[in-house]
């Protein structure tokens, strides 16, 4: 998936998850996703947890930063335990409608590094570098 719309957003790194208005009806569209009214999020079967599909956000000025589908994906259980009874094979998106307000939570920024520069009032964003070898040591 290719998300493309130009648009203003927070980079919002005391939120789980993220308010894209203008994207997720597309989201939910390429994955077959359907509107929960209970959940007010669009779910998804288990195939899509397990996907290796991604989503690539295409900044105007900067990178590209491609996320897992699977980062935007939880359990019925795990995202609204209350609402709903557990169904194992639907997952909730945890993107949101938003009412026109557009954020970024840590769904997306823990794809992204990110470098704020309080004296320019400027937010550099590049996308995150995994490694399969730990560098944490115990000392």
């Amino acid at each position: 998936m290719k998300l493309e719309d130009t648009f203003e957003l927070l980079l919002d790194i005391g939120s789980t998850y993220s308010y894209l208005p203008i994207i997720i009806e597309g989201i939910a569209k390429e994955s077959n996703g359907t509107y929960d009214e209970e959940l007010e999020t669009y779910t998804v079967d288990c195939g899509w947890k397990r996907s290796k599909k991604n989503i690539c956000f295409n900044f105007p000025k900067g990178p590209n930063v491609t996320a897992s589908v699977s980062d935007f994906i939880l359990t019925v259980k795990q995202f609204a335990a209350s609402k709903k009874r557990s169904d194992q094979d639907t997952y909730a998106f945890t993107i949101f409608d938003g009412d026109g307000y557009s954020s970024m939570g840590d769904d997306f920024i823990g794809n992204s590094y990110l470098h704020y520069d309080l004296e320019d009032n400027t937010v550099g964003i590049t996308p995150a570098k995994f490694i399969k070898k730990s560098l944490v040591q115990n000392v």
